[in-house]
């Protein structure tokens, strides 16, 4: 059974904050600095909103787009990292609750800025499967609680935002393909090292900021390049598929540079590139399904368009999804 996107809808808070005003703000920094080595010019900043809370705005405008009811879901995916409690009960459970989707199961997954490509391929075979007609798929991460907003090489990169997107049956091609990938020998290069089980909060681990991000910017940028671009090579290889056959391209949105640099390397026109970074930053779970709202919203992304999405984050992980938009 062909499984497409019925609907899609996104959030952000109304806090925004230009490169500027980190700088303002005493952080080593300029606009110039920022957007020379990011692209990034503004980030939104959920400025105490949860994560739950921009998850149920933008799930809402997705549902509202694919004219479903609320009785019609039967399940609902947030990929998070940045979920309203620590553990449990999950993000997805609290959007459940507020949408009124009493008949849907719902669950978090978590991988990162992988998130969502994660969430999209586990729901589309929930419905394939004939397990449920439609599942509601949120990518939505507040990543600026885990900024240390002090250190210039991470906090200029993230904003918060969610994305949302319904999956159902189409009579189009709908998802063609998903393929997922992980390394965990890489880690260590991006993580939050304290505040789990292996090294619990404490006055020690906050005084250290352990519970913060950390990232090894260079190893992060040189496996981010390998990891898509093989992603790419292995997804053309297995369907058969040229950059011709493909009207957009919609990478996480994590570093302009490494965007650049995929491009040139693939030889993927310009023009079928989808970004958002410059205004919205590292959204990451939301990222992708920001992109493609926006998109839609501007006119670029139409029904029977073919999409590349490719993701990649902590964990290591990263994934691809090919697929036609919007033929329901």
């Amino acid at each position: 059974m062909p499984v497409g996107i019925s609907g899609v809808g996104h959030a952000v808070p109304p806090t925004v904050w230009h490169n500027d005003q980190l700088a303002a703000q005493g952080i080593d920094t300029s606009h110039d600095w920022i957007a020379s080595r990011t692209g990034i010019h503004r980030r939104h900043i959920a400025n105490g909103m949860p994560t739950s809370e921009l998850a149920v705005t933008a799930a809402r405008m997705a549902l509202t787009a694919s004219g479903l009811a609320a009785d019609d879901i039967g399940m609902v995916v947030v990929a998070t990292t940045s979920g309203d409690y620590l553990g449990f009960p999950s993000t997805a459970c609290l959007v459940q609750h507020q949408l009124g989707l009493s008949r849907a199961g719902a669950f978090d997954l978590g991988a990162a800025c992988s998130g969502f490509v994660y969430a999209l391929g586990t729901g589309a075979s929930l419905v394939a499967s004939g397990a449920m007609s439609h599942v509601l798929v949120i990518g939505a991460d507040v990543l600026s609680n885990w900024v240390d907003w002090t250190d210039r090489r991470t906090c200029v990169l993230f904003g918060d935002g969610a994305g949302a997107v319904v999956l159902s049956p189409t009579a189009g091609r709908g998802i063609e393909y998903t393929r997922f990938y992980a390394n965990g020998a890489l880690a260590p290069i991006l993580d939050i090292p304290g505040g789990g089980t292996k090294e619990p909060l404490s006055a020690d681990v906050l005084a250290a900021k352990r519970h913060l991000i950390h990232m090894d910017g260079k190893a992060v940028f040189k496996v981010a390049i390998q990891s898509i671009g093989s992603a790419i090579t292995q997804a053309l290889a297995d369907t058969g598929l040229t950059w011709h056959d493909i009207d957009w391209f919609v990478p996480h949105q994590a570093n302009q540079r490494i965007i650049d640099q995929v491009v040139a390397s693939h030889r993927i026109p310009p023009e079928k590139v989808i970004a958002s970074i410059q205004d919205y930053g590292n959204t990451s779970a939301a990222s992708i399904p920001l992109a493609l709202s926006l998109a839609v919203q501007s006119g670029q992304l139409r029904p029977g368009h073919r999409v590349m999405c490719v993701g990649f984050g902590a964990g290591f992980t990263w994934a691809i999804s090919l697929f036609e938009w919007g033929v329901t």
